[in-house]
């Protein structure tokens, strides 16, 4: 969750935490509960699903998309902590305080417009979305990380190879269930033209967004490949020639 969320709400989050922790804290010490209704329901239902998965060992495919749920809790958590950075006391320490508070806002607003400079410039793959915690480099990203995982861009590989080959019947090895559905998007004259095939041998493409690793050994050499995309220079899809 922590490398797939921007940094500034991941650093917003934990601030909410910490200011609940102080009211929970202070609460206890004075054995009255010091939080609002609101304060413990945002609480539960962040960490009661989360806490839930791993004490039950629930099966979670695919990243965190079965909790996604929970995602409006952590953003109502990070609002908390916004709003204890603008009234925390540290507004007292003159100077310390408002440099320390004009840093905070310029670090959330810039992480705040890059996020949506990458949502617009990675369309429509902006859910293949890594912070630098995930790390620097996009090849350990792709090795290390689920990416394409419902191989959305599988539509686009269809369409360069429609586009870029002439030809009336055109063989393509893929994973049937990910490319038969991007297929069936596709205008009808694209639909014939295109024939998914299991024999890689009389394929002439090969389409595949580097998922299933036993699959991936089918893949050939790269300068086989005549098309990829790539999400902040990780590459999600590649398109092989192979006749």
């Amino acid at each position: 969750m922590i490398v797939t969320t921007p940094l500034a709400y991941t650093f917003l989050f934990f601030a909410g935490l910490f200011s609940l922790g102080k009211i929970i804290i202070s609460s206890l010490r004075q054995r009255r509960c010091e939080l609002h209704i609101h304060q413990l329901i945002i609480l539960m239902w962040f960490f009661i699903p989360l806490c839930a998965i791993i004490l039950l060992r629930s099966v979670v495919y695919d990243g965190w998309r079965h909790l996604y749920f929970i995602y409006p809790g952590f953003l109502l958590l990070a609002m908390t902590g916004l709003g204890y950075i603008a009234k925390s006391p540290w507004r007292t320490l003159k100077w310390q305080g408002k440099v320390f508070r004009a840093s905070a806002y310029c670090l959330i607003i810039l992480n705040f417009f890059s996020t949506v400079y990458l949502m617009v410039a990675c369309h429509p793959h902006q859910y293949v979305y890594f912070n630098l915690l995930a790390g620097l480099d996009g090849e350990s990203i792709r090795k290390n990380y689920e990416l394409d995982y419902w191989g959305l861009s599988y539509r686009q590989g269809l369409e360069y190879i429609a586009q870029s080959d002439s030809r009336q019947k055109i063989r393509i090895f893929f994973l049937p269930w990910v490319g038969m559905n991007n297929l069936a998007i596709l205008p009808e004259a694209d639909r014939k033209r295109l024939i998914q095939t299991d024999d890689r041998s009389e394929a002439d493409y090969l389409i595949g967004n580097f998922r299933w690793p036993n699959w991936q050994k089918e893949y050939p050499p790269e300068d086989k490949e005549v098309y990829s995309i790539k999400v902040s220079g990780i590459k999600i899809l590649a398109v092989y020639r192979l006749k």
